[in-house]
């Protein structure tokens, strides 16, 4: 999972394009039901973790709106949980606790309805270090053992003798190695340090970020940069590719000198340089993936423009070459995203479809107009699916409708409410189950009812007593009538799992 703070900020801007939380969709974010935690309830059980995580307990919660500080209830939002990396479409709390205690800003994202806790993340301010859903145990480095190994490292890549006193921690954190590094696939790393560091030297600073394994401080990922001399060396620039993970552009990518030279043209198109000037400009091309660029899903080229060793432009074009925006330094692009990069069904919404409560019938038309339509979008795109497409998703079988001797819709739904008895679903509450079905006729030999059995329509108290709350997947052969799959949702479970 990717550090949610960062995640979480674009995608609360993304929803309207504002940084209105409050205007956004209701699909979106919403208030919670009444068989569902709500918000008192939600805090304590954040707090109660975050001091059971860390012996600490939150005090003086403030929230932040337009820059100013106020006292008071912390900031959290409701909605789907996969809006802040929640491997779960179920409803979550994602709570941004402030607070006056040692630790700085636990951020928690806890289920609506069980209370699990499915993300955290803080910073500890006694010593500096930030803690990403994972916690350093006695097989990995200390804090300290981390720092001391990132500082043996820096001194070992520069070309000049440091003092080791010289030194100084600017930051630290500890999660997942493919958080930041995506050679990590390739090793055995499976949580990592980062380490930040500064070095006073008589000539200037220096600057140091590491990634090292987390068990024997292997580096798996450094930069170094002299920060008096580098042109590179502006802290934002350098803060964004820290954060970025490389990638090698492949065949169905434009190269480096292709996207060079189209960067050319467009700085030439803006009137204010000569052919030559422009030829004389230093361009530096970085083909990577990060949060900010579309969405992360897809690799970009990210191109920094210098005249005379001072960063004068950043441009950003798609791994096609496909122009995105080019603004002068200092400023943020006005434009992360290319054209298209959300979704197959290119800005058709698949909940406004309101899929799951389409027919049969309906759903069979869905079927017929969407998956040519979608595997022709994934035939162009290489990159393609990305996360959370249910248009994909929703195209990789095909629904039909029963025939006539086929298990029609009415008994496949009372074998399936029948199934879920067996699993602990109370007979009481059965008719009061809301249901979700698919035929689907991916095999013409073996058609499939795929029904989704939702938790039980009854007031809170009854809702968490004999299992009313629990969902449950079940598949039913069409020609037999035999339950071939009959299981409990887990709240942990993506909707591509159980849904689809």
């Amino acid at each position: 999972m990717k550090r949610l703070s960062l995640f979480a900020a674009m995608w609360l801007c993304f929803l309207l394009l504002i940084p209105l939380v409050v205007c956004a969709d209701t699909d979106t974010l919403h208030e919670p039901s009444g068989n569902e935690i709500q918000a008192e309830e939600a805090v304590t059980l954040a707090c109660q973790f975050i001091k059971e995580l860390t012996g600490v307990e939150l005090t003086g919660f403030y929230s932040v709106e337009d820059g100013m500080k106020v006292e008071g209830q912390p900031e959290m939002y409701f909605g789907f949980g996969w809006q802040w990396g929640a491997d779960t479409s179920d409803d979550c709390w994602m709570l941004i606790l402030r607070n006056q205690s040692t630790i700085d800003t636990p951020i928690v994202v806890l289920h609506g309805t069980s209370g699990e806790v499915l993300y955290w993340e803080y910073t500890d301010q006694t010593i500096n270090c930030t803690y990403l859903n994972s916690l350093p145990t006695d097989d990995h480095l200390s804090c300290e053992e981390a720092v001391e190994n990132a500082k043996n490292k820096f001194m070992l890549a520069m070309d000049q003798p440091l003092s080791v006193d010289g030194i100084r921690i600017t930051g630290a954190a500890f999660g997942n190695a493919d958080t930041w590094v995506a050679q990590a696939a390739n090793t055995d790393a499976n949580l990592a340090w980062k380490i930040e560091l500064l070095y006073e030297a008589p000539d200037g600073q220096y600057g140091y970020i590491g990634f090292f394994d987390a068990k024997n401080g292997e580096v798996l990922r450094e930069f170094v940069n002299d920060r008096t001399t580098d042109p590179f060396s502006e802290p934002e620039n350098e803060e964004l590719l820290s954060e970025a993970v490389f990638a090698v552009p492949g065949a169905e990518d434009v190269s480096a000198e292709e996207i060079i030279s189209s960067v050319r043209f467009a700085v030439g198109e803006l009137g204010h340089y000569s052919q030559k000037d422009v030829e004389m400009m230093e361009m530096k091309a970085y083909f990577l993936y990060h949060e900010r660029f579309s969405y992360g899903w897809e690799p970009v080229w990210l191109i920094y423009i210098y005249q005379e060793n001072s960063l004068a432009f950043k441009a950003l074009y798609a791994y096609d070459g496909t122009y995105i925006d080019l603004v002068e330094a200092g400023m943020e692009f006005a434009n992360t995203i290319r054209n298209g990069c959300f979704s197959a069904a290119q800005g058709e919404s698949f909940i406004d479809m309101n899929f799951w409560n389409m027919s049969i019938e309906e759903k069979a038309q869905f079927s017929e107009k969407w998956i040519p339509l979608v595997n022709a979008y994934l035939s162009q795109h290489p990159y393609a699916p990305y996360p959370n497409d249910l248009f994909y998703y929703a195209t990789r079988c095909v629904y039909g409708i029963p025939a006539k001797d086929d298990i029609q819709q009415e008994d496949a739904i009372h074998l399936a409410r029948q199934a879920t008895v067996t699993l602990g679903a109370s007979l009481d509450t059965l008719d009061r189950r809301p249901v979700e079905c698919l035929f689907d006729i991916t095999d013409p030999q073996k058609p499939l009812w795929k029904i989704v059995v939702m938790s039980a329509k009854v007031n809170r108290n009854e809702y968490v007593t004999n299992q009313n709350w629990a969902r449950y997947r079940v598949v039913i052969n069409a020609k037999t009538g035999i339950v071939e799959e009959a299981w409990e949702i887990q709240p942990e479970m993506d909707v591509i799992l159980w849904r689809f």
